[in-house]
């Protein structure tokens, strides 16, 4: 099996703080980058873009709340590969998702 990397995007609600991290190979620990303070509330909006500069911008509401840049070796290492998006609720027992399409969620 090949080895898998990626990038991740997400919000620490412990921490109250957005963060980015890579996983490459032949690394085999994930690479975090700086966090970027920040509260979610029910109903807020979590994006992310990467873009081939190495430039991840995280969108709250749709609005730019944050950028990080990724390391030269990891923005070569990423823009011939391209990327998925993913959700992960680890520890996030009360987290729900609506069907991205607006409207109300009755948890």
């Amino acid at each position: 099996m090949a080895a898998r990397s990626g990038y991740s995007g997400v919000y620490d609600a412990l921490s109250h703080a957005f963060r980015v991290s890579t996983f490459r190979p032949p690394n085999l620990t994930w690479t975090p980058y700086a966090s970027a303070p920040a509260t979610l509330v029910n109903g807020d909006k979590l994006g992310a873009c990467v873009s081939a500069t190495g430039v991840v911008t995280i969108y709250k509401n749709n609005v730019s709340v944050a950028t990080v840049t990724l390391s030269a070796a990891d923005k070569a290492f990423f823009n011939s590969r391209g990327g998925k998006v993913g959700l992960w609720t680890l520890l996030a027992d009360e987290a729900s998702f609506d069907d991205f399409g607006g409207g109300t969620v009755t948890p």
